[in-house]
């Protein structure tokens, strides 16, 4: 069995508590969020920091690809498939929504999963992350800017 003071030792307080400071990049978390239709608990990775460390750029992990929002060849592309025999956090075999970036306020964050650990469910392995950032990279959905904001760039 793993606790998250195994995925982020250098956060755990010795409490069974972990009080985070910082997000690292693929963490992965569950909560409710109002920027949905309706709004309701969705599951996402932390892409990056913006250099002032007030926004989150996050990505939505969903149960199947959307055919009415990822209609064409190129939309649908840019959902990265992620296998539950891979992350103990799904449900099922899921796919990152690499065609859009959500921003996020970082110090709401931050309070939500320091009042509720559990909102922390894991992290992405290397080699996803990094696959993820490249579909993020060579999305024509994405402005550059926004790309950069959040180091995609930064290897």
């Amino acid at each position: 069995m793993s606790y998250l003071k195994d995925y982020f030792p250098d956060a755990y307080d010795g409490a069974n508590k972990i009080t985070y400071t910082s997000l690292d990049k693929g963490t992965v978390l569950r909560m409710f969020v109002n920027d949905t239709t309706p709004p309701k608990t969705k599951i996402f990775i932390v892409l990056g920091l913006h250099d002032n460390k007030v926004a989150l750029g996050t990505l939505f992990i969903n149960s199947k690809i959307n055919d009415t929002i990822n209609f064409s060849v190129e939309l649908q592309a840019l959902q990265y498939k992620l296998y539950l025999s891979d992350y103990a956090f799904l449900d099922k075999d899921s796919f990152v929504d690499c065609s859009n970036i959500q921003q996020r306020d970082n110090k709401n964050i931050l309070q939500k999963i320091n009042e509720d650990n559990s909102l922390v469910v894991g992290r992405l392995n290397q080699d996803t992350f990094e696959d993820v950032r490249k579909a993020i990279i060579s999305a024509e959905t994405i402005r550059g800017k926004h790309k950069k904001r959040f180091g995609l760039y930064d290897v």
